[in-house]
């Protein structure tokens, strides 16, 4: 839905309708916590190698977790340590 006026869409609705949106993460925590909340564990049992796909998915979540994290401080993000 949108909020640019239309003659086909009545004005009233968005007028009482409620405002919902999805806030990306703030913190490294919030950023992995949304990320495994998004798998079952039924994915990393049925594997032929469980252990080893759970170690990589964390790595690989830790890893986009750093990089979103980063990518807010623009070129600075990248060129100092933490």
């Amino acid at each position: 839905m949108t909020s640019m006026p239309t003659p086909k869409f009545p004005v009233s609705v968005l007028q009482t309708s409620v405002k919902m949106t999805m806030e990306p993460p703030v913190s490294l925590k919030q950023n992995m916590m949304q990320l495994f909340d998004n798998v079952e564990d039924r994915e990393f049992t049925e594997n032929k190698q469980p252990k080893n796909c759970k170690r990589m998915y964390y790595a690989l979540a830790f890893f986009h977790s750093i990089c979103i994290e980063r990518k807010k401080f623009g070129a600075i993000g990248w060129n100092i340590r933490y």
